[in-house]
């Protein structure tokens, strides 16, 4: 199962990247590690928080990481989502 996984998250990292470059026209590509690590990064940590309904203690076990550094990678991430949103307002409802 996780040789499965591997090979999938493989694939599809070639293809984008293959596209990416594609696209670009000739141009000279940079950032690329930093470009596509943050996408695959911010992703698998989102995607195990909705399964751990938010509990960072788990996600950290679950991805084999210290909840620490957990912490300030989903505080990255919403700086990265408030940053580059393309709503510059959001409405929160609680309580």
């Amino acid at each position: 199962m996780k040789e499965q996984l591997r090979k999938s998250v493989s694939k599809d990292v070639l293809s984008a990247v293959k596209n990416y470059v594609a696209s670009t026209g000739g141009l000279r590509v940079t950032g690329l590690y930093s470009l596509v690590w943050d996408g695959i990064e911010y992703e698998l940590i989102d995607a195990v928080l909705i399964h751990t309904r938010g509990n960072q203690s788990k996600a950290a076990r679950m991805l084999g990481k210290e909840a620490l550094i957990l912490t300030y990678k989903t505080a990255e991430m919403f700086d990265y989502l408030f940053k580059y949103a393309e709503v510059s307002t959001y409405s929160f409802d609680c309580c």
